[in-house]
């Protein structure tokens, strides 16, 4: 019988109502003097009361709180208690801001309810309440724990604002939750709950022994977690890669932050005390998500080793950057309309390596164990280069990039733009070999990075113009590609980024800034290039503003190299690849 005690009148009704609809035994008492003898009863198995009473001073009402609670399960309801940290180590449970869910979850803790009882109405993640663990592992003499560990995310409110942070942190409660009970992951029975109202830790409390033995067998829980993480991976990858429309992720997240799953067990011993062994559980825990993220590192790294040093498993894709001033609106809406450059062949200015990878090869040797979930589908370039800066991989994968785009670039016609780190770019003289001689290649330095080094930039500008390469300023107007980059190393292309195309038809501000760019680019002897153009109206635009070159949907999507050979001779069968323009 659970004895329901308090002055929160409406809130009881509830409590009673809900409990007895669960064909639970509930018994309703006005908090008064004659109701202690209620309590004591043999039949009570748990007390539902307020955290001060009517008729006693709070210490002595608290003192028989406690002293209950060591007979029978005791929840204690409180808008906001401010001893509520001396006191938490007290064998009640504390549910602040009492709502009936949190009161059913708390009952489900303290073994009171059927499992059936325990999920009925959840919907939410419960805050930790310590009692959880102790009761649990005093009714079981052992715990397992899983401990998720998504702090990373906090970093968000600092990147973007913390409204996108809970955005992001909702979303990934929500997906947490999905798994509480779904096959595969943990089970129903387990206590799911986080840390404190504003963490990104979150516990799982398992149900007592998995295959009918007193703790998880050895391993047991490692896999747990892994699959655990690898779930939840799936679930965020899936959904971020959605369009822009559908998915759930904020807009505005382009790389997404990492998580792990600890896991540890302790054994109930009666010499220590209970809430020792339970910081040390869940310490461990910690400990081991540690393990399982260096895990995901290391096992990250040998993907990314793997697609450098394999042949296949990447490739580069070309996309065409055409003359601007040449090409007129018919022969532009026509390439809209179809998918054939060929009659684009003489305004030709080059083509720009885009590295890809091959998703059928890469899905066939990715390892379905362990704590990294990866498909093929999810590895477009930005995500490659974020994973390889986080295992250190970074100029491995660029020199891999101008290599294959180099080697397979070397049959087009014009010049050949391929992206660098500026860290691969100081270094030149060693990765030259990579380049066919006499090539001519622009290589746009990547706005991923930044420049911590100009005076050895501009060095090794002098090298390339005596090798006869040249630089392109990438993404101008995005990341790390700013006025101080193009001022300093006056760079043969300027690149402007897709921002400031877009629309450009219908913003004045971007078309005077546009302006002001190809007239100082005039003087500096560099050539202007807009990249991203995707409609008639943002070309028409930037042709009568001067813009010297264009690349982008409305002209070319990327092709493979075999494709772009066919389409040109195709179409203009007396030309050579070779003959084609190539001067700048």
């Amino acid at each position: 019988m659970i004895v329901v005690s308090t002055q929160k009148y409406e809130l009881g009704v509830v409590i009673s109502q809900k409990l007895q609809a669960i064909n639970v035994s509930v018994a309703c008492v006005e908090p008064s003097p004659e109701s202690f003898l209620r309590f004591y009863s043999a039949d009570t198995t748990c007390l539902v009361v307020d955290s001060e009473h009517p008729t006693l001073p709070r210490e002595a009402w608290l003192d028989m709180v406690y002293s209950l609670g060591r007979r029978v399960p005791v929840i204690v309801l409180a808008d906001d208690h401010p001893l509520l940290e001396v006191h938490r180590n007290e064998p009640v449970h504390w549910v602040i801001g009492p709502n009936f869910q949190s009161i059913l979850e708390a009952m489900g803790h303290s073994g009171v309810l059927g499992k059936a009882a325990v999920n009925v109405g959840r919907n939410a993640i419960a805050t930790y309440d310590n009692q959880i663990p102790k009761q649990m592992l005093l009714k079981n003499k052992s715990l397992s724990v899983l401990l998720i560990d998504a702090t990373n995310l906090q970093s968000l409110a600092v990147d973007y604002g913390n409204e996108v942070f809970l955005q992001m942190q909702a979303f990934f409660e929500k997906q947490l939750f999905s798994l509480w009970g779904a096959p595969g992951s943990f089970r129903s029975g387990d206590v799911l709950c986080k840390r404190t109202n504003t963490s990104c830790i979150y516990y799982i409390f398992l149900e007592l022994s998995r295959a009918n033995r007193s703790i998880p067998v050895p391993g047991a829980l490692e896999k747990l977690a892994d699959r655990l993480s690898k779930n939840l991976q799936f679930r965020v990858w899936n959904d971020f890669f959605k369009s822009r429309k559908e998915r759930e992720i904020p807009e505005s997240i382009e790389i997404l932050n990492e998580f792990s799953v600890g896991h540890a067990t302790v054994i109930f011993n009666p010499c220590n005390k209970l809430e020792e062994s339970i910081d040390s559980l869940l310490e461990l825990a910690l400990t081991t998500s540690a393990i399982q993220q260096e895990r995901i590192r290391n096992r990250q790294k040998e993907v990314l080793q793997t697609l450098i040093q394999y042949d296949g498993l990447l490739y580069p894709n070309f996309q065409a950057v055409f003359w601007a001033q040449d090409i007129t609106k018919e022969e532009a809406e026509a390439t809209q309309k179809g998918t054939s450059i060929g009659h684009l062949s003489s305004y030709i200015y080059g083509f720009e390596s885009l590295i890809r990878v091959s998703q059928s090869s890469v899905d066939k040797i990715l390892d379905e164990d362990g704590p990294v979930y990866l498909e093929g589908r999810y590895l477009r370039p930005d995500v490659l280069f974020g994973i390889a800066s986080k295992c250190r991989l970074s100029l491995e994968l660029d020199q891999a990039c101008i290599q294959l785009g180099s080697r397979f670039g070397a049959a087009l016609p014009g010049k050949l733009l391929i992206n660098i780190l500026p860290r691969n770019l100081y270094y030149i003289e060693h990765i030259k070999h990579m380049i066919p001689e006499n090539m001519e290649v622009i290589f746009e330095l990547s706005e991923s990075e930044a420049i911590n080094n100009f005076d050895l930039l501009m060095k090794v500008r002098d090298t390339l113009m005596k090798m006869n390469l040249g630089v392109a300023a990438d993404d101008f107007g995005k990341g790390y590609a700013g006025l101080e980059r193009v001022l300093k190393v006056k760079p043969d292309l300027i690149k402007l980024d897709r921002m400031l195309i877009q629309n450009i038809d219908q913003d004045e501000p971007k078309k005077a800034f546009v302006k002001g760019l190809v007239e100082a680019a005039s003087t500096s002897n560099s050539t202007i290039l807009a990249e991203g153009v995707e409609t008639i109206e943002e070309f028409e635009v930037l042709k009568g503003l001067g813009i010297n070159l264009v690349q982008g949907f409305l002209f070319h999507r990327p092709q493979a190299l075999e494709t772009i050979l066919l389409d040109i001779t195709k179409a203009a069968p007396e030309l050579k690849p070779e003959s084609l323009k190539k001067s700048a």
